[in-house]
């Protein structure tokens, strides 16, 4: 899957193969459909030009799910918090930005 940033919040399509599926919720922020299935894939177009407000909705919450889940913050907000979780799990302590041991 091609995940690029749209700062216009403008319509586009994405083919999704592989994995990487669990990272949009079919209907909710976005339309999947089978890798070369073209009957799905017209159906789809056809639809969301058919529901320009259920798809503005699709949008925003795909922009939403980016910003919250999916940015490059979120992402290294997991990280820290699973490396916090090691450090106390061998009874390291915080004292604001650095971690004493035993």
């Amino acid at each position: 899957m091609d995940v690029q940033h749209n700062p216009n919040r403008r319509r586009f399509f994405l083919e999704v193969a592989g994995g990487t599926a669990e990272l949009v919720r079919n209907g909710e922020d976005a339309l999947v459909v089978p890798v070369g299935d073209e009957s799905a894939l017209v159906s789809a177009v056809i639809g969301a030009l058919g529901d320009r407000e259920r798809t503005a909705e699709r949008v925003r919450n795909a922009r939403c799910r980016v910003e919250r889940e999916l940015s490059f913050r979120a992402r290294m907000q997991k990280v820290e918090g699973i490396y916090e979780e090691m450090m106390r799990s061998y009874g390291c302590v915080r004292d604001g930005r650095r971690w004493w041991g035993r």
